[in-house]
């Protein structure tokens, strides 16, 4: 037996006033069609992104001044601890190694390392500031970077004249030994010369002053940019510069 059509029921679906109307493709007479929402994005906003450069940088200083602090202690050190040692070796391996400093010479390596330990520890502080974004940070990395200039320009002299010291007066010992030395070779002619003491001196004084100079030049020209200028600025509504 065939199954028969309920007419009814689909003349009821297909009245105007029947809630499933326009669901389909057909729609009744007289109905404002809807438009379809539109199927290419926009532009998306980009998220910001917070620079990094504070905490980088920040960190590299903090470890960095501890480091040369540690460093410019023992170089402090140094000369009293070698004429310590040279008074328990013989007068000749003492000064064959050129261990005994002259009383001027600790003289002049103190005038440096003395104020480069507060500076290179003020480095330490400053690195630890800029890492928590202090708004005062920068202006003083800035004054600490020409404080370090000078204090590296000071240090290139101080190295030139105490290696030339120290040199010499190591060179006359070696002559010496090796002239009066029953049976021992010439010296070496370069070795008295002084354009090798002064060549060595020079090389010194020229390697101290590109690792001195490096990170304050560096610090000068960072602290100058645009965007970084820019950056600093807002800075000043960070809530730990009220405790700064």
């Amino acid at each position: 037996m065939l199954p028969t059509t309920d007419h009814s029921a689909r003349d009821h679906f297909d009245h105007p006033d029947h809630p499933a109307q326009g669901l389909g493709t057909s729609s009744p007479e007289g109905a404002v069609p809807r438009e379809a929402p539109p199927t290419s994005p926009g532009l998306l906003g980009r998220a910001h992104i917070e620079p990094s450069w504070p905490a980088v940088l920040g960190i590299m200083c903090l470890v960095y001044g501890i480091l040369i602090t540690i460093v410019a202690g023992f170089s402090l050190a140094a000369p009293f601890m070698m004429n310590a040692f040279a008074r328990l070796m013989p007068p000749e391996s003492a000064a064959m190694m050129g261990m005994m400093q002259p009383p001027h010479i600790i003289v002049i390596n103190s005038i440096y390392y003395v104020p480069a330990l507060f500076i290179n520890a003020w480095l330490a502080v400053l690195g630890l500031r800029l890492h928590h974004k202090l708004p005062a940070a920068p202006a003083r990395m800035r004054l600490w970077s020409f404080i370090k200039i000078g204090l590296e320009l000071m240090c290139g002299a101080i190295t030139f004249v105490v290696t030339l010291e120290v040199m010499r007066h190591q060179n006359e010992f070696i002559t010496q030994q090796m002239s009066t030395a029953p049976g021992a070779p010439p010296p070496p002619t370069f070795m008295a010369s002084n354009w090798f003491v002064y060549s060595s001196a020079s090389l010194g004084a020229l390697w101290s002053l590109f690792l001195g100079l490096a990170l304050p030049i560096f610090l000068l020209i960072w602290f100058r940019r645009r965007s970084v200028r820019d950056y600093v600025a807002t800075w000043s509504s960070n809530p730990a510069a009220l405790q700064a």
